[in-house]
């Protein structure tokens, strides 16, 4: 993860509400890298970076909000 850190930390910096999920897509489209979202969380946190937008957008998503039963 660290090798991409620079690059995560400029797509959150040109894209201020991207969330961790597009990191991963991001990282998985451009270097073939399959990241779960907590890898990428750990990395911000160890940097000292805060996530929070990204974090509470992805938590408004419609299959996030309704309960698995209703889907």
């Amino acid at each position: 993860m660290e090798a991409y850190g620079g690059e995560i930390i400029a797509l959150i910096e040109e894209t201020q509400h991207i969330t961790l999920g597009e990191i991963a897509a991001h990282l998985e489209k451009n270097h073939g890298v399959k990241v779960v979202k907590n890898r990428i969380w750990r990395l911000l946190d160890r940097r000292g970076w805060t996530y929070k937008t990204a974090h509470a957008a992805e938590r408004q998503r419609a299959d996030v909000l309704r309960p698995s039963w209703l889907m």
